[in-house]
């Protein structure tokens, strides 16, 4: 068993994509990580009318892809169809995010960490 890396997520931006997908950029910062290339980011995802709190059973799985066209440590979550999705109609939302990492060789994953982040759609 190798331990995982200590990492850290930073929401970066949240837009709307093709007017019915949302695009959230998320900077992951890993430190010791020998081989980043090794591990996945699963996000559980949850927004919520601005200033509302999360409900962890309402959460969804979206697996991060990485951003290729700037630098490595920037990852997207691409939320198809957003509105219904989150059940919201106004641009300004909460979000919430419990992340983790999936290593790709073994399958196991970390402990999960939360990130939340008041949200401005335009």
């Amino acid at each position: 068993f190798r331990p995982f890396p200590v990492f850290v997520a930073e929401f970066v931006l949240a837009n709307a994509v093709n007017t019915s997908d949302l695009r959230i950029t998320l900077n992951l910062s890993m430190s010791e990580a020998n081989n980043p290339t090794r591990y996945s980011l699963l996000c559980k995802v949850q927004l919520t009318e601005a200033g509302k709190g999360c409900n962890p059973g309402k959460m969804r799985n979206f697996l991060a892809a990485e951003d290729t066209t700037q630098s490595s440590n920037l990852l997207t979550l691409t939320i198809p169809d957003y509105a219904t999705f989150s059940g919201i109609s106004s641009t300004a939302c909460t979000l919430h995010l419990r992340y983790l990492l999936i290593d790709r060789h073994t399958g196991y994953r970390s402990r999960h960490q939360s990130l939340s982040a008041e949200v401005s759609l335009t």
